[in-house]
């Protein structure tokens, strides 16, 4: 099984780190309303973030076809699926407004993705009852 992340736009950085991959850059961002394609406007920061989990054993790879992709191949489980999370952001967005911000985000998601609060809950534990006086 794979999984495809465009590096397109990432003309400043990326970043590959276990099962985490980003990218950050500028780019031009064509109008959808434009048939022909000629509006565009120029984005100082456009980021995008992939993040699969550690438990599927991601493994990262580059494929030079259509423009570059990052890659990660995944071992086919029992049940074939796998779980990921997929961010963006950008300089005219109202949140992680600059390339730090985005990448402090993605990482310390990408930690708390991977290693969630876990909660057990045990009836079989005798309750002790008080009373006041």
């Amino acid at each position: 099984m794979g999984l495809r992340h465009s590096q397109k736009c990432a003309r400043i950085r990326s970043l590959s780190e276990g099962g985490t991959v980003l990218t950050i850059g500028d780019d031009d961002i064509s109008d959808p309303d434009d048939k022909l394609g000629i509006k565009k406007l120029h984005v100082a920061y456009v980021g995008t973030a992939l993040v699969v989990k550690y438990q599927y054993h991601p493994e990262f790879r580059f494929v030079p076809g259509f423009d570059g992709n990052y890659t990660f191949a995944i071992p086919p489980n029992k049940d074939r699926s796998y779980e990921y999370l997929i961010f963006a952001a950008w300089s005219e967005g109202s949140v992680l407004k600059n390339t730090n911000e985005f990448k402090d985000y993605v990482i310390r998601s990408a930690r708390e993705y991977n290693n969630p609060i876990t909660v057990i809950f045990r009836f079989d534990v005798p309750v002790e009852k008080k009373i006041v006086l």
